[in-house]
């Protein structure tokens, strides 16, 4: 008798071991699935051009570089952080120019770190607003200004994404 009852208390353990483990498999897949359906599509991209600019050492130039987003889906919130390197510092970013949708976004916020050489930006679309949206083809969405000083240096400037500080 006391064996049937040992038995029993064997067979409901395993039982909640199963139950448990398989628990523990649904949940991470919900957690993995709940992970990739953010962008199921291809990922979006910010894509900076290239410019060529005449050296002249005697005055202040200001250029722009066209930014180009690529999406595949609506996009209504953009945080990034972007870095320039100029070597001798005398090449730095001015004011941005945004294009549409993000010209009629309620909240369009950029900030340029001179000594860091960093710009952050802030964007989010949200109700009433209208999204971005490619169809997976470039999109000129920003224009960012340089300014290169009189006494700049010929030199290549990189730009690229960096952690924000």
């Amino acid at each position: 008798m006391v064996s049937d009852n040992l038995y029993k208390i064997d067979k409901g353990r395993n039982a909640m071991i199963k139950m448990l483990f398989i628990n523990i498999i649904l949940l991470i897949g919900l957690c993995a699935a709940f992970c990739f359906a953010q962008d199921p599509g291809m990922p979006d991209s910010l894509i900076i051009d290239s410019i060529s600019v005449p050296y002249d050492s005697a005055q202040f130039w200001s250029h722009t570089i066209p930014v180009y987003f690529v999406t595949d889906d609506s996009v209504e919130f953009i945080y990034m952080s972007l870095t320039w390197n100029s070597p001798d510092s005398q090449i730095f970013m001015g004011h941005n120019v945004w294009g549409y949708p993000f010209s009629s976004w309620d909240w369009v916020y950029d900030s340029i770190d001179i000594g860091h050489q960093q710009i952050i930006f802030t964007l989010f679309g949200g109700d009433g607003n209208p999204p971005i949206y490619t169809d997976s083809m470039r999109w000129r969405g920003l224009d960012l200004r340089i300014i290169i000083a009189p006494n700049a240096q010929r030199q290549l400037v990189f730009i690229d994404s960096v952690e924000s500080i």
